[in-house]
């Protein structure tokens, strides 16, 4: 069986697996922790500064079935001694559900909105899956500023995390024209809009645990649109104008979830379910996708010149 794993530091949501894994049409894993799943690979291999759900893997599951990434969560969890921010708390996968567990989803209201028409009709769809194995129902969170509290965390980290690379001049020469001069705006962050989005983050995480608590998880298209063709610029599928306040919530609030395939676009190219849950619910997140991956066959399904 080949495996082939990226791992970043970083918001999955914003670009990581994820955006791989739409692009690929393969299983994206976010775990939870700036905490838990950094494990024992050496931290300064990894780009620090970014409020995270974890360490991501991009599993390439086309000779393994239904999605497997807890063996990426057991190989990782633990203490990473050069990391003061991992903890040392195992990761112990059950290999499958009880027999008949019903699951309970959530679905923010308005999660599709801005979503390509294809991407809807596949997210109905696969509702109508999960309610094979459970119940779905609608909720909501408070009207917070989700994207503006995880973007102002995320751009004052990075800009101190790539101090180095922005004075130096030496970002002149990445490959994406805007990326040369975006930092330099993130750069003038003012420190009391980082501390109040800090504190605003608390809050964030309170009321995502107050809606997650009965749950097993909430569940909402992976991205927007489908995946983008092989040969266009990789922004074009990490950057866009829809909101994305599940993924603001569980990138600012550290949480786990997993992304599926559920469907194809117009062109052929795959949209993705995700799921998330609570702080430390990996198993739960994972059950839940495993159990709707064992009543679909889109893990399954690849281009000819793929197969």
């Amino acid at each position: 069986m080949e495996w082939r794993i990226v791992e970043r530091l970083g918001l999955g949501g914003r670009g990581g697996p994820r955006a791989l894994r739409d692009r690929l049409g393969d299983v994206g894993l976010d775990p939870l922790a700036r905490g838990q799943l950094r494990g024992r690979g050496p931290a300064a291999d990894l780009r620090p500064g970014e409020p995270s759900r974890g360490d991501g893997a991009l599993l390439d599951a086309r000779q393994a079935g239904p999605a497997r990434p807890h063996r990426v969560l057991e190989a990782i969890a633990g203490r990473d001694p050069a990391d003061p921010t991992t903890v040392d708390r195992p990761f112990r996968h059950e290999p499958a559900a009880p027999a008949g567990q019903r699951f309970r989803f959530g679905v923010l209201r308005g999660t599709t909105d801005g979503c390509e028409e294809a991407v809807r009709e596949n997210f109905a769809r696969s509702l109508g899956v999960l309610r094979e194995i459970g119940t779905v129902e609608e909720v909501a969170l408070p009207d917070l500023p989700y994207d503006d509290i995880t973007r102002t965390i995320l751009f004052a980290e990075a800009a101190s995390a790539f101090e180095d690379l922005i004075e130096s001049g030496a970002i002149r020469g990445l490959t994406a024209p805007e990326d040369r001069y975006t930092a330099y705006a993130r750069d003038a962050i003012l420190a009391k809009d980082y501390l109040k989005a800090l504190r605003l983050r608390g809050v964030m995480a309170r009321e995502a645990d107050r809606v997650l608590a009965p749950l097993h998880a909430l569940v909402a298209p992976g991205r927007p649109s489908e995946a983008a063709l092989l040969a266009s610029e990789v922004r074009s599928a990490i950057r866009g104008t829809a909101r994305d306040v599940m993924g603001a919530v569980g990138n600012g609030a550290g949480l786990p979830a997993v992304a599926v395939p559920n469907g194809l676009g117009a062109r052929g190219l795959p949209t993705s379910l995700q799921f998330m849950g609570r702080a430390w619910e990996e198993p739960t997140v994972l059950a839940a996708a495993c159990a709707y991956q064992s009543r679909t066959d889109w893990h399954e399904r690849h281009p000819a010149d793929l197969s």
